[in-house]
């Protein structure tokens, strides 16, 4: 008998351009010289791999993750996302 994780579900997300989403979080991490472990820590992930994701475009943030990746990168979340209401 084998025993899978239980996963809770993935948060949603609007991101209407989730490549340019990701361009524009990768570009804002690298000048502050944070790595992805770190932001991936601050997102409440145990590994890198969702950040390498959302950095890629294959994965979306939701609104909550870019309010608290925003907050700790120390930007406006429309710096990450453009077109998203200001929420600073």
């Amino acid at each position: 008998m084998t025993t899978e994780k239980k996963r809770g579900p993935r948060p949603r997300h609007n991101d209407p351009d989730p490549a340019a989403t990701g361009e524009n979080l990768r570009a804002v991490r690298l000048s502050r010289g944070i790595s992805q472990k770190q932001l991936a820590n601050a997102l409440g992930y145990t590994t890198h791999v969702g950040v390498t994701h959302m950095e890629s475009g294959r994965r979306g943030m939701s609104d909550a993750q870019l309010r608290v990746a925003a907050d700790y990168l120390g930007v406006a979340p429309s710096v990450i996302r453009p077109n998203v209401k200001a929420t600073r």
